[in-house]
């Protein structure tokens, strides 16, 4: 194969020289032989290397493929510089004929402007499989390839498949390249995706699964207009007659306009002159037409309105609120251990002793506390005549109490002996307490986690298909309990698409390893850069559980060489053995959530206070045990 080659670059290096020595000759020199012996020259250059070309393809096929010969276009780019060194030497042949004065003008201006300027190379675009795709496809071959006459089929057969990629590639890997198999590779091709029953349902799906818009913007109504007479003028291709389609396509469409956009559509046809006639998809796209030339003029976006919740890039707290009450110094003998109303020496105060303190201190004579009014005051009223002061302020005598004084003390002493305190009584000075309200809601990034289809190998060699995840993050291998029944179980796994690649993991049971992903329905991405993938999960855009979590170990045992990226750079796809993996955040615009968390700090001091009064006059405590004579000797002794 080497010398073949070596002899194709030869030809090449003299066509490149010759020309080159063309270009140099002196203008006495140039004559009308001349230029004919050079063209000579050129078209035996050429016939060697096509028929160089030809033997190389027949005999070695594929393997030519994996060679810098065919990897960088090498047959293309000797053409080229044929065509165009044939080119220069005709157009020289031209301007030294013996025309008339005109045509030589005439082909001095071609000369100039075939030297100024060249047309970029039509490229054939590679077909994947997909229906959408196959249209354009179809009609650049066939005018390029197929009806090339100057192409014989070996070559045809070669630009063929190296165009193909994906399921329509994998349709005619098996079959050699030869001049016998072109036409049956091509008639293939046309019954697979040739069908004018599944493109028409394909253009039509893509018709109705326009997404609404919810907002006024130039660049959806664009979008809507072009994808809509793309599908229609798809379907003009096929033969269908959309004529009549125009009241089915506006009702269509009209359901996918935002709010605003579909009121201004029927104003708009009721203002006209014939609002009782049928409206034409004419009228229709001149309307969206002079819309989204209006907003794009106007530069902005109205919200519809449907609540939309705030957009802040920070998904920043709506709503906070909060509560602090601290433990306040006592105002009667300034102890910061205790407040007011169980202050010993303010208890033993009487009752008309402690009203005028309450009064010249201008103290609450509901709670006693020392920052509001007891107009104001929202604590609890007299636990003894739930009128509006505190139980210490009590009247004397009121009520059929002769003591209420007595009543008081004995609040305060049971607080220290471990009674309990009175919980009703100075709820403005509770004991410290912090209480936080948080509400916040925002626009969520959908994320896109890698998943993968494997194949788990049962004890009876039948394959069941497990959902897995794998997680870099993750250490082990864990299991839902759904699929295994024991505490440690060992699988074997394999590829779907390699029946090579078989891996061994122990996996943990796992009551739950986590719920349904994605955690909500996404579209299908459709990216050029994804196309003729094998996807390792085809159903990533739709909620499922979780089977199986593979963790980093296993990670790096699948990983191969190959990444893609969507334009954004948000999605990423990596091949591995078990298919091509996705992950990435979603930007979807319909996704909101709202959090509310409530914090509570409490701290009773009353209670704190109760609890240290019984351990130290020993209530609650369990009574001393009964020991035997051994045990209080060892006791004694000890």
């Amino acid at each position: 194969m080497e010398s073949e080659i070596n002899l194709q670059v030869d030809c090449y290096e003299k066509m490149v020289k010759a020309r080159h020595n063309f270009k140099k000759s002196p203008k006495e020199r140039i004559t009308q032989a001349y230029c004919q012996t050079r063209l000579e020259s050129l078209e035996v250059l050429w016939s060697d290397f096509s028929t160089n070309h030809k033997s190389l393809v027949k005999t070695y096929g594929s393997k030519l493929r994996e060679l810098d010969y065919y990897k960088k276009d090498f047959y293309e780019q000797t053409e080229e510089l044929f065509i165009e060194y044939k080119t220069e030497i005709k157009l020289k042949l031209n301007s030294l004929s013996s025309n008339s004065g005109q045509i030589c003008n005439v082909n001095k201006s071609e000369m100039s402007n075939t030297e100024s300027f060249k047309l970029p190379k039509i490229v054939i675009p590679n077909f994947s499989g997909k229906y959408t795709e196959w249209i354009t496809f179809r009609d650049l071959f066939l005018s390029l390839i197929h009806s090339n006459s100057r192409l014989d089929k070996v070559q045809k057969m070669h630009y063929l498949k190296s165009s193909l990629t994906g399921e329509a590639e994998q349709l005619l890997r098996q079959i050699p390249i030869s001049e016998a198999n072109y036409d049956r590779c091509w008639e293939q091709l046309k019954s697979r995706y040739d069908n004018k029953r599944y493109l028409s349902h394909f253009i039509i799906k893509r018709l109705l699964s326009q997404r609404n818009l919810t907002v006024e913007s130039s660049s959806s109504l664009k979008e809507l207009i072009d994808t809509t007479n793309d599908c229609l003028s798809g379907l003009q291709n096929l033969g269908i007659n959309v004529s009549n389609w125009d009241i089915i396509v506006i009702h269509i469409i009209c359901l996918k306009l935002d709010p605003e956009s579909r009121k201004q559509w029927e104003f708009n046809i009721t203002s006209s002159t014939q609002s009782e006639e049928l409206p034409t998809l004419d009228q229709f796209r001149e309307f969206l037409t002079n819309r989204y030339r209006a907003l794009e003029f106007l530069d902005t976006k109205i919200v519809s309105n449907k609540y939309q919740p705030s957009n802040n890039k920070n998904n920043n707290i709506v709503q906070f609120k909060s509560l602090h009450v601290t433990k306040y110094q006592c105002v009667f003998c300034s102890d910061n251990n205790h407040k007011v109303s169980s202050c010993k020496k303010f208890v033993n105060q009487t009752v008309d002793q402690r009203r005028d303190f309450v009064k010249n201190n201008n103290l609450c004579y509901n709670c006693l506390g020392a920052s509001h009014g007891v107009k104001t005051c929202k604590s609890s009223k007299c636990n003894l005549c739930h009128r509006r002061h505190h139980s210490l302020l009590h009247p004397k005598g009121e009520n059929g109490i002769t003591s209420v004084a007595q009543v008081g003390s004995e609040v305060v002493e049971d607080s220290y002996k471990g009674s309990g305190p009175n919980k009703e009584t100075g709820n403005a000075e509770n004991s410290s307490a912090f209480v936080a309200c948080n509400f916040s809601t925002g626009k969520n990034k959908q994320v896109l986690l890698a998943t993968a289809l494997v194949n788990a190998v049962s004890r009876n060699g039948q394959d069941h298909v497990l959902r897995v995840l794998l997680d870099q993050g993750s250490q082990g291998v864990g299991g839902d309990k759904g699929i295994m029944s024991k505490a440690i179980v060992t699988l074997n796994i394999k590829s779907r698409f390699d029946s090579n690649s078989v891996f061994t993991v122990q996996a943990y049971v796992l009551k739950s390893i986590t719920s349904f992903l994605p955690g909500k329905k996404v579209e299908k991405l459709e990216f050029p850069e994804f196309e003729g993938i094998e996807l390792a999960d085809p159903e990533y855009n739709r909620p499922n559980r979780i089977d199986l979590l593979l963790g980093a170990e296993f990670y790096s045992q699948i990983i191969q060489e190959g990444i893609r990226k969507e334009p954004s750079r948000s999605i990423v796809a990596q091949s591995t053995s078990l298919g091509w993996i996705l992950s990435g955040a979603l930007q979807s615009s319909d996704i909101y959530a709202g959090v509310v968390a409530l914090h509570c700090q409490l701290q009773e001091g009353d209670e704190i206070l109760k609890r240290f009064w019984e351990i130290e006059n020993g209530i609650g405590l369990p009574k001393e045990q009964s020991y035997t004579e051994d045990e209080k000797n060892v006791k004694n002794i000890l």
